[in-house]
């Protein structure tokens, strides 16, 4: 099994560095003032949600997961970034991701799939950190994209426009 270089939360604020460098903004109502970081908070299951926030102004809460090809998904932010090393290093195929990471081959399918996804529309050059980009489609349950930004192919910095 691949070995994580960093957990969870250090996972969060690499990918938060990338999508957010000038702070983070609100993908609900667009807010960038007043955001409040919610630590301690858990899941249903017991486990820390990494990254939490809630918005002043429309009040709801949000991760920098919401409009990106991670959102919805249950696997955690460092499952992924080890994902996107794995992809970045060479071609590797859903059966790999399953024993290298740890997780169900349901999963790494469901991995592979997107990852796939990205890459095709964005392109199959460059890195796969640099084409992870912000997916509308992705938001589950909703007709059209519930963010304020556009999707974008240039996003710049290597993880942005892969958990974009």
């Amino acid at each position: 099994m691949h070995e994580p270089d960093f957990d969870d939360e250090a996972a969060v604020r690499r990918i938060e560095a990338v999508l957010w460098p000038d702070g983070p903004v609100c993908p609900h109502c667009g807010e960038e003032r007043r955001l409040y970081r919610l630590e301690g908070v858990r899941d249903r299951k017991g486990a820390v949600r990494h990254g939490l926030r809630k918005c002043g102004a429309c009040r709801r809460q949000f991760t920098v997961r919401i409009g990106t090809a991670i959102e919805g998904s249950h696997v955690p932010f460092a499952k992924w970034l080890q994902a996107i090393d794995l992809v970045e290093s060479g071609p590797v195929n859903a059966h790999q991701l399953h024993r290298l990471l740890g997780v169900t081959y349901r999963t790494a399918r469901m991995m592979a799939r997107r990852l796939e996804d990205i890459a095709d529309a964005t392109g199959r050059g460059g890195s796969l950190e640099r084409r992870f980009a912000r997916r509308p489609y992705f938001v589950a349950g909703v007709g059209g994209a519930v963010f304020p930004w556009q999707w974008s192919a240039g996003t710049p910095g290597a993880l942005g426009t892969w958990i974009a």
